[in-house]
């Protein structure tokens, strides 16, 4: 007999929900418009030529040259990814494979996200759309929507990956317009690589301990341990507390490879409508320690809060101003990679622009 404990990764596919069996090549459906009876077996053993078990299904939006029509994709566990197209599992005339390609492994149970009219994987590659993945066959990683971490996401995967593993996760955030990686670095300290879905750049979130994610009300909520969290349910601040935030540019030769020199001033300038605590340092020679001084809140917002402000006694809100104040770093290199730290509580910070001074030294050789 099979009971509900069997089943894993739910979803809906022309009218039918689909189920993976755990640890098997066995995937299940239900009548059309049910939601409980009868269960039947589809079996893709068969096709799995590299065997393993399914990981995860969801469906997938794309021409493939008879219109724009609904597939379902199953993941295995050692990176197949298998394909079908139509309506009835039981009728050959409706119901066909439309092909089975190899990527990489995937990492976790939940492993695929439906983005916009394609269809994620997260893989020991990296974060694939479903589209030019396929059209690459693992030829070309840069089609990997993390390709600009790669080096992160490698880490985390040989450390923290396993398709077993519990934590990893794909989450959307439309209203936030983030996409981001829940990477299970241990219980309660878990972490996310976020992408902004608009420049797509990326930063890492620390500090919220997810488990799993979901969306309810176009907001994101979390797992915790023993709770529910929410998130960016604070506007600028983290249920709170400040928040403490550290940028390390990109290493910068100044035009003079080769030559020597020694850092002393650098003068960010940021928009911002309080007066945040900012930290800067100088990281050389590709050293990627975050070396900048530890920074405290201390600032307060300017201006006045809304419906907490009282008429002709507070001051208006100024809104965004400029700020530019030089201070002290140092370092030795050839290159160097500013290191900025904030800490802020109410305020908005915007990074726009830096000016650094240095002195030069002699050429190497």
């Amino acid at each position: 007999a099979y009971t509900t404990a069997k089943f894993s990764n739910v979803t809906l596919f022309k009218n039918r929900l689909w189920f993976i069996e755990k640890y098997t090549l066995r995937a299940w459906y239900l009548d059309t418009n049910s939601i409980g009876g009868q269960a039947h077996y589809f079996d893709l053993s068969s096709v799995a030529k590299f065997g393993g078990h399914l990981v995860d299904l969801d469906t997938w939006t794309l021409d493939g040259g008879y219109g724009i029509d609904d597939n379902l994709a199953f993941v295995t566990s050692n990176g197949e990814v298998i394909v079908y197209r139509g309506t009835d599992p039981d009728s050959a005339a409706t119901w066909s494979l439309s092909g089975v390609w190899k990527l990489g492994s995937p990492i976790g149970t939940r492993a695929m996200l439906k983005y916009g009219g394609d269809l994620l994987i997260l893989t020991y590659d990296g974060l694939m759309p479903m589209a030019q993945s396929l059209q690459s066959s693992r030829l070309d990683p840069r089609v990997a929507l993390s390709n600009k971490i790669q080096g992160a996401i490698a880490k985390a995967t040989s450390s923290y990956g396993s398709h077993t593993a519990t934590g990893w996760q794909i989450f959307y955030s439309a209203k936030n317009n983030a996409l981001w990686i829940n990477v299970p670095v241990q219980d309660d300290l878990q972490e996310q690589y976020v992408m902004n879905t608009i420049t797509t750049s990326w930063c890492r979130f620390t500090g919220w301990g997810a488990y799993c994610w979901e969306t309810y009300g176009d907001d994101a909520f979390f797992g915790g341990n023993g709770y529910v969290g929410k998130a960016w349910a604070g506007e600028y601040s983290d249920n709170g507390n400040p928040i403490v935030a550290t940028g390390i540019q990109a290493y910068n030769y100044f035009g003079t490879r080769g030559v020597k020199k020694y850092f002393t001033r650098a003068r960010p300038s940021i928009f911002t409508d309080g007066q945040p605590s900012i930290g800067l340092a100088m990281n050389v020679d590709f050293d990627v320690n975050a070396n900048a001084a530890t920074v405290s809140y201390v600032g307060a917002a300017s201006g006045s809060q809304w419906d907490v402000s009282h008429w002709d006694q507070d001051y208006w809100s100024l809104g965004m101003l400029i700020q530019n104040n030089w201070q002290g770093v140092t370092g030795i290199g050839y290159c160097g990679s500013l290191v900025f730290k904030s800490a802020s509580n109410i305020e908005q910070i915007e990074w726009a622009s830096t000016d650094i001074v240095y002195q030069i030294g002699w050429a190497g050789i």
